[in-house]
């Protein structure tokens, strides 16, 4: 009897085995096989959590800087997974809208690379790839929110709505004055110089007295150079850079001589020319020639607009092709100082300096070279 128990027994056991063996390799495979999607609220202000679908019972809170788990989506809630302390996760319920635009959208194949943000305006994401399919849901801003395929699962994130129009819906992609091609270094300076190209592009037409609240300055002040520093800025704050980096890099200028001053002490400015500037007391040396250097994307140029032999006007660089280039430029054209556009225009290369078709009297007197 007590032989037949003990055999009852083995057996017992070793089917209690199997059967836990089974179940724990079909939950890791249904773990292995699940797609997952990612993402951060739309929102920089905290998020409630909440314990039930109805979101009424409150749970917890998401913060700005959380990536999410998203698990299931409807009109009204989805039920996501979120990071708290020691490094542990929490389950809830969120109102929909906190995360997505749209439930749901059409899909275009990419025919390029461009970048993703965690939401509009806000800090490098990743990237969507040539071929991959991806659903556009919603704008918001210059922003678009897409879903796009990642490494075990999606992402949502937000685009430029330029570059969703370009590579997404567009068979061909637009171009900016003659084809310019985007010089790309190696990375982490890619980002910046590809923001700084998204950025500009989507600027033109926007009226100086964003720029001069953006510095706090007045409407009287002229404000290219502060639109060039915001350019820079703010490409770098999205590729990630801290405040103290970006500071180091390229600090807020309202001064085109100042900005030549402080970058030819760094030997980061190449000067074509020699000139003084009575208003500033700014003088700098020629230490460069057009043929020494080779403008890069995201490159400060100081520019003289009234052949005075004295800069009195910066734009910044977003484009480079052989003997032309591309700058981006703010305080243009009819108006004021708060009200003139950005504007884009393309310069050519001479034996002495680079200079604009349509306005021939603008030379570049030289860039700064910003250490991005």
């Amino acid at each position: 009897m007590k032989k037949f128990m003990r055999e009852n027994l083995k057996f017992i056991c070793f089917a209690l085995i199997i059967l836990a063996g089974s179940f724990i390799a079909g939950t890791n495979t249904k773990k292995a096989g699940a797609a997952t999607r990612k993402c951060y609220t739309i929102n920089t202000s905290n998020t409630r959590v909440y314990s039930n679908t109805a979101l009424t019972r409150g749970y917890g809170w998401i913060y700005a800087t959380d990536e999410i788990k998203v698990i299931t989506v409807t009109g009204k809630y989805s039920k996501v997974t979120y990071p708290i302390a020691k490094n542990r996760t929490k389950t809830g319920y969120i109102a929909t809208n906190r995360i997505l635009t749209a439930t749901g959208g059409s899909t275009y194949k990419s025919n390029g690379r461009f970048n993703t943000y965690r939401r509009n305006g806000g800090k490098y994401y990743g990237y969507v790839a040539k071929n991959d399919n991806v659903m556009i849901l919603g704008t918001k801003g210059n922003y678009t929110q897409i879903k796009y395929p990642v490494s075990g699962g999606y992402k949502y994130a937000f685009a430029l709505s330029s570059d969703v129009e370009n590579n997404l819906k567009s068979k061909q992609q637009s171009t900016v004055s003659q084809n310019p091609q985007i010089q790309q270094p190696s990375a982490p300076n890619g980002n910046v110089q590809q923001n700084i190209y998204n950025l500009a592009v989507t600027s033109v037409g926007t009226a100086g007295r964003f720029y001069q609240k953006w510095y706090g300055a007045s409407y009287l002040t002229p404000y290219c150079v502060i639109y060039a520093d915001y350019i820079a800025r703010t490409a770098m704050a999205n590729a990630g850079y801290s405040n103290s980096k970006i500071n180091s890099i390229v600090p807020k200028y309202a001064s085109t001589s100042l900005w030549a001053k402080d970058y030819n002490a760094l030997g980061r400015y190449h000067s074509f020319a020699s000139w003084y500037n009575s208003g500033t007391g700014v003088s700098m040396n020629k230490n460069s020639t057009v043929n020494d250097y080779t403008p890069n994307v995201g490159d400060f140029a100081a520019i003289d607009n009234d052949e005075d032999i004295t800069p009195d006007h910066t734009g910044i660089v977003i484009a480079v092709n052989g003997n032309s280039l591309t700058m981006a430029e703010g305080n243009t054209g009819i108006g004021t100082n708060a009200t003139r556009k950005v504007k884009i225009y393309t310069y050519y290369k001479s034996s002495s300096y680079w200079y604009r078709s349509d306005f021939k009297r603008a030379h570049i007197m030289g860039f700064a070279n910003p250490a991005y």
